[in-house]
């Protein structure tokens, strides 16, 4: 039997890659062949998915995270290093910071602008950014300061630290100084929600609770984002608040759109095109597909449905693997669906050790045998 693994990260605790090892691990080799293939939509573990997929260059940089300390990063180069790929998740990501340290008023892309300007050193022409899994709420300003934007308040003074707080008191922003590289580069963005940047379905109400806002807090990083997004369209003259995605990653889509000229794409088609996905499926008899938490969220455009549907277009076996799950059964979509939790471990046991209970969880199914 030949099985495909196509799995998504466990968000925080293990890449793709590392998930489809531990299950291929346990995969009988004398009856069957496996393909692993490295999955993503755009958020946490989109880089790695993709450099693994078309074997590219890692290279390590010092950036500022999301609360301006000094962190290690990395993107990919690949294309003879005419392309970079990057991701939001590893600069200011919710999976970099600590439960307590969640806070969007305080949160900054910077970091995400210096990755860009290292990449436009490195002599790139095409960038693909992935914008999930941020902690930041500031329409992308902050990656904006670093890469030469200036931003002025009321009285005419610069503003330093660019954030969901900050942008609140923008009145003037001067373009000048931005990165001249950036007039000979292509930005295509991995995204896969189509929200707008502001009002009920915007970045500040429907993620801002997941990024460490409450009511009171959402509430003003409304009122921040629409007075910033009021001055862009004065300075600039243009207005992208509307466009599909502007409200993606703390309004980071718009920041791109606006200002870099970015192209947002769906970020399971950039990755699935680079592997070959559906055609690698077609050959398969099974596909093993998952991710961390799946709920009716993850309906929406997730990886791992995207993959199940694909599968089911071509009448293959499916089967689903998460650590949390409070969907038991799909059967259109899923012809078997596990989980960790409650399986062999609590929620907190999972947290605390995803790799040993991942992995007693596939030796007590023995389902690839």
């Amino acid at each position: 039997m030949k099985i495909i693994i196509a799995v998504d990260s466990f968000k925080g605790t293990l890449s793709s890659i590392e998930v489809a090892k531990l299950i291929d691990k346990y995969i009988d080799k004398e009856n069957n062949t496996v393909d692993i293939i490295s999955t993503g939509d755009g958020g946490e573990g989109t880089v790695d998915s993709l450099m693994y997929a078309i074997k590219g260059e890692k290279k390590e940089i010092k950036i500022h995270g999301a609360l301006g300390n000094e962190i290690d990063s990395y993107y990919c180069l690949c294309n003879n290093r005419k392309t970079a790929i990057m991701e939001i998740a590893l600069s200011s990501g919710i999976a970099t910071l600590k439960e307590n340290e969640l806070n969007p008023f305080k949160t900054s892309s910077y970091g995400l602008g210096e990755t860009i300007n290292d990449a436009l050193e490195e002599g790139a022409k095409k960038l693909i950014i992935g914008i999930g899994g941020s902690s930041t709420n500031d329409a992308g300003a902050g990656m904006l300061k670093s890469l030469g934007v200036k931003f002025y308040d009321k009285d005419n003074k610069e503003i330093k630290i660019l954030n969901g707080y900050s942008i609140g008191l923008v009145e003037k922003i001067d373009i000048s100084g931005l990165n001249h590289k950036l007039k000979d580069v292509f930005i295509e963005v991995a995204c896969d929600v189509d929200n707008p940047l502001l009002g009920k379905n915007g970045c500040s109400y429907i993620y801002g609770e997941q990024k460490g806002a409450d009511a009171k807090m959402i509430e003003q990083l409304e009122k921040n984002m629409i007075h910033y997004a009021n001055v862009v369209s004065k300075e600039l003259g243009v207005d992208h608040s509307n466009e599909a995605g502007a409200g993606a990653a703390g309004g980071l889509g718009y920041g791109l759109i606006t200002f870099l000229g970015a192209k947002l794409l769906s970020g399971f088609e950039i990755v699935s095109d680079a592997t070959n996905l559906e055609e690698r499926i077609k050959y398969a008899d099974l596909v093993i597909t998952g991710e961390g938490s799946f709920d009716h969220q993850s309906l929406n455009g997730k990886a791992p449905v995207k993959i199940a549907r694909l599968a089911k277009k071509h009448n293959k076996k499916v089967i689903g693997i998460f650590a949390l799950t409070s969907i038991s059964s799909m059967p259109e979509i899923f012809d078997e669906i596990i989980s960790v939790v409650p399986t062999v471990a609590t929620k907190k046991e999972s947290l605390a050790d995803p790799r040993k209970y991942l992995e007693k969880l596939i030796k007590q199914k023995c389902i690839f045998k």
